[in-house]
């Protein structure tokens, strides 16, 4: 799990902000998810990022390789739902088959903050 936090150097933008996340953020989720088990491959991974516009994500998407089946979003039909927009995306994929084992989400916060996380679903041992 990786947790990003700015001071506020004169003249940062959200813009700016987004693209430090989804750019640092969302490759080194991937990398560490592939590293982690040498039988794990990029299919295996779906993503989840910050909900501001469907270009953005795409390009995330196309940038980390993720397949469009392992792409979830509703900022579509949503639109900018700000901090609670990935967190809401799975949710409401939370049962779906296709969401897989591993997620990477990413997300801007208001202010200067992003995070980044890459959540795994396990089966409890007995």
């Amino acid at each position: 799990m990786t947790w990003g936090v700015v001071t506020s150097p004169a003249g940062l933008r959200g813009a700016v902000l987004r693209h430090q996340a989804h750019q640092r953020d969302l490759p080194a989720l991937r990398t560490h998810y592939l590293a982690a088990s040498p039988e794990r491959t990029p299919e295996g991974l779906s993503l989840i990022g910050h909900q501001a516009n469907l270009r953005m994500l795409e390009a995330v998407q196309r940038r980390t390789e993720v397949a469009d089946a392992r792409h979830f979003y509703n900022v579509d039909h949503r639109g900018n739902c700000g901090a609670s927009g990935a967190p809401t995306v799975l949710s409401e994929n939370w049962d779906n088959p296709q969401l897989g084992d591993a997620v990477a989400r990413s997300v801007v916060g208001s202010g200067l903050t992003w995070a980044g996380s890459l959540l795994e679903r396990t089966v409890p041992s007995t």
